[in-house]
């Protein structure tokens, strides 16, 4: 489905296919790319796996992958096992002064900061790091073309939203919660930034993507 195809669904709708349209093409857009964010958040399909990370001797932290919302996996090139993951709170408990410990790394953990990813024990030598990430969507264009059995329920989003305006000829308060209430039977509960920063700091075992 493209996004000319998807405003066109919102606006049949929204019963929004007149001569004067009540809201315009610019706003319905913006509206898309939130609900394809939203989707993304709550459902986590969107992966990459061929992001990279040079590795330094004797650094441990590395900048958070862009667009990233969760790292799922992560190995070392030359090594045949991936890195398992664990926290810096049992890194505390189980390996005192683990921040000066040196080697081929074998544990990665994401909660020690919200900008950036560890290793343990820092790399002992020069690397490179392979990783699956559940990412962040890219803005839709012209040229995009989602899967329509995902892009569908999108269409409730913008509904929801454009209930919202404030204008005598828009503002439907009761018609704005039906449609984010069958957006949520779509995809599932909202993944605020609260709860993604909470599942990064207290459950990075395991390649957990954390809770709904």
């Amino acid at each position: 489905m493209t996004l000319a195809e998807l405003l066109s669904q919102a606006r049949i709708r929204l019963g929004d296919t007149g001569v004067d349209l009540l809201w315009p093409n610019a706003q319905l857009s913006a509206w898309a790319n939130e609900a394809h964010m939203e989707a993304c958040r709550r459902l986590r399909y969107l992966s990459d796996d061929s992001v990279t990370q040079s590795l330094v001797a004797g650094q441990s932290a590395y900048a958070w992958p862009e667009g990233a919302i969760f790292i799922r996996r992560a190995r070392l090139t030359e090594e045949d096992r991936p890195l398992q993951f664990t926290s810096y709170k049992a890194l505390d408990e189980f390996c005192p002064g683990w921040e000066d410990h040196s080697g081929t790394p074998t544990h990665i953990f994401t909660d020690l900061n919200n900008t950036t990813f560890n290793l343990y024990p820092s790399p002992d030598a020069a690397g490179v790091l392979k990783m699956l990430i559940i990412k962040e969507p890219e803005p839709l264009t012209g040229d995009t073309d989602l899967p329509s059995r995902l892009a569908y329920g999108l269409v409730d989003w913008i509904c929801g939203r454009a209930y919202q305006v404030n204008d005598a000829d828009t503002f439907n308060p009761q018609k704005s919660a039906e449609h984010f209430a069958l957006f949520d039977a779509e995809y599932g509960p909202r993944s605020s930034a609260r709860d993604e920063v909470f599942n990064l700091r207290n459950r990075p075992f395991d390649n957990f993507d954390g809770d709904y």
